[in-house]
């Protein structure tokens, strides 16, 4: 900004605007505005008030937010009303908060030029961006520091996103037009003398540079630094972690409070329905058919939702039936491999006899059985539910439909098969033997590929080989 004459006298619009701190209604800034009129007439002083603000309100950030977004738009709705030719500020401990912050979330091209800004008592941060301010719409800055403001040491060690540039000044390049003067001063003594309204340090100081424009003068009555200063003045300088892990554990410890109590309800609630399914299951339990079923399923669905003793002894009294259910035949041969069907509704059974039988699960009734000539090594039920496929040691991997008991293919190998597998879409199975692996085309009824491949022959079928679930591969 260009430099003004050292006199006024010429300026005919000439704004003011003082803004207050907290836990205060801000006397301070009437008895200013008495002055300037004195030393000039035709001066308009605005005086913004935004009510009493607490302590409390202060120490959140959000109510911070709202103030100084009240004052930013307020501050906007003056400026353009009149065409000024010169604007000052002048703003005391929380008032600085609000007026550095709502200039500076001004956009650049929209901020009104203001032609000194004085504060005092600032609870800004000495990091403030001025540089940012300075080269867009602030010609001149004064900052009155006090040495013994206790008040801002508060602010720096307990409010979040606040500082103690009142008392140890801003940082950058200071020149004659932006000075941290520094006076032997309390957070409010600015405006009193021995606890008295004083109106001599506002007079002396202040309204020459608003009713002037000449340099700022400096002013430093700071004591040399000792030892104590340069610890203390570190600790203050690095608090800001300190002062958000503060803030910040309550708020943990009470979100980790809720979420024990809700945690506990759901457990307790999981255990109250499994010890309900499993009573329910107590109760229809039988000795065959559907009853035992349902029995049987509900401890399992209790076992599901939480683990109860209860639910436990159920389905163990009901599993010791359910076998001599099922398998309630001349069936005694060692059995090498077990499936069940996609829909949950049949089971299929391979023997070391060459048998392999097809059982519904709600009955217990046997529906087929399907013949190999040698050991039955795996069997498996195809995804979509319609076919079943069989390895044996007979040297054949045979598909079947498993209610008909229809032979479909019988795929042959050179050795002993030791697995089938199934691909997602149900359209492949892949047979493996002891030397190789085949895939056959279910939709063709013919082999598509075989790959040699020496397998050990002790290997688990279940363990050799399976499809991958991926959609798009077989």
């Amino acid at each position: 900004m260009t430099s003004q004459p050292n006199k006024l006298q010429h300026i005919e619009r000439h704004l003011v605007i003082t803004v207050h701190g907290i836990q205060t209604y801000g006397h301070w800034q009437e008895r200013l505005e008495t002055l300037l009129k004195r030393r000039e007439p035709n001066i308009t002083v605005y005086n913004y008030k935004y009510g009493y603000f607490s302590l409390a309100a202060f120490l959140v950030p959000f109510l911070r937010w709202i103030v100084t977004r009240r004052f930013r738009i307020a501050l906007l709705q003056t400026v353009r009303a009149t065409s000024w030719d010169r604007i000052d500020i002048v703003a005391h401990s929380f008032g600085t908060h609000i007026v550095g912050w709502g200039l500076y979330g001004i956009p650049e091209g929209q901020r009104p030029q203001i032609n000194t800004i004085i504060f005092s008592g600032s609870v800004l941060k000495p990091e403030f961006p001025w540089l940012d301010l300075r080269q867009t719409c602030v010609h001149r800055v004064v900052n009155e520091c006090g040495n013994l403001d206790l008040a801002l040491l508060g602010s720096q060690i307990v409010v979040l996103f606040t500082g103690m540039a009142g008392r140890v000044g801003f940082g950058g390049m200071t020149d004659e037009n932006f000075r941290n003067r520094f006076f032997n001063f309390r957070h409010s003594d600015y405006f009193y003398n021995s606890g008295r309204p004083s109106d001599s340090f506002i007079r002396r100081y202040w309204v020459p540079l608003l009713t002037r424009d000449t340099p700022i003068p400096p002013f430093d009555c700071r004591l040399p630094l000792t030892v104590f200063n340069h610890v203390t003045n570190f600790i203050l300088n690095n608090i800001e972690p300190i002062k958000f892990v503060t803030y910040l554990t309550p708020i943990v410890l009470l979100a980790l409070w809720f979420l024990s109590l809700y945690l506990e309800a759901d457990y307790q609630r999981r255990i109250a329905f499994a010890r309900q399914l499993s009573t329910q299951a107590e109760l229809v339990r039988g000795n065959q058919g559907e009853s035992l079923n349902v029995s049987v399923l509900l401890a399992i669905e209790s076992l599901r939702g939480q683990f109860t003793p209860e639910a436990e002894q159920v389905l163990l009294r009901g599993l010791a039936l359910l076998p001599r259910l099922l398998l309630k035949t001349t069936y005694v041969k060692h059995i090498e491999s077990v499936a069940f069907s996609p829909d949950s509704k049949y089971l299929a059974t391979a023997a070391a006899d060459g048998t392999v039988k097809i059982w519904e699960i709600k009955t217990g009734k046997e529906l087929n059985q399907l013949i190999h000539k040698d050991q039955v090594s795996h069997i498996a039920f195809s995804p979509n539910g319609r076919f079943i496929a069989t390895a044996s040691f007979d040297q054949t991997a045979r598909i079947w439909e498993p209610l008909s008991g229809t032979e479909i293919a019988a795929i042959r190998h050179e050795s002993k098969a030791l697995a089938v597998a199934f691909s997602p879409s149900s359209q492949y199975l892949a047979t493996q033997s002891q030397t190789g692996i085949i895939i056959w085309d279910m939709k063709r009824n013919e082999r598509v590929a075989q790959i040699a491949q020496n397998i050990y022959p002790r290997l688990l079928p279940n363990k050799v080989m399976s499809f991958s679930s991926r959609r798009g591969r077989a």
